[in-house]
């Protein structure tokens, strides 16, 4: 930062919240692909009473860890795209200061 303790690089806040914005994405690819492979286990466990008994208890294990994973990998989408509008803002602050000191640089002049 160059001693200016106040400078803000708003396009490298920007670059970092599509960065966390992409991670999000592909995490949730990931999820997708992990929960097509969990299809249909609870199959292994039988069909009598206790093995559906087993494989229900499985199931809402199973729903409710992917469904918490996929909330926080949402959750994180979501602070990415924060990120990414924080830095969008800072760039126009930034302008409109520069364009204000022009003005009235100019109006001194």
């Amino acid at each position: 930062m160059d001693g200016n303790v106040t400078e803000v690089r708003a396009g490298q806040v920007t670059r970092s919240g599509s960065g966390v914005a992409l991670s999000a994405d592909q995490l949730a690819e990931v999820l997708r692909v992990f929960t097509a492979e969990l299809a249909g286990p609870e199959q292994a466990f039988g069909t009598g009473r206790i093995g559906r008994a087993i494989a229900g208890c499985y199931g809402d294990v199973r729903t409710e860890a992917l469904d918490t994973y996929r909330d926080n990998i949402q959750a994180l989408g979501a602070q990415g795209g924060d990120v990414r509008t924080l830095g969008m803002r800072f760039q126009r602050a930034s302008e409109m200061s520069a364009d204000l000191t022009r003005q009235l640089g100019e109006g001194l002049g």
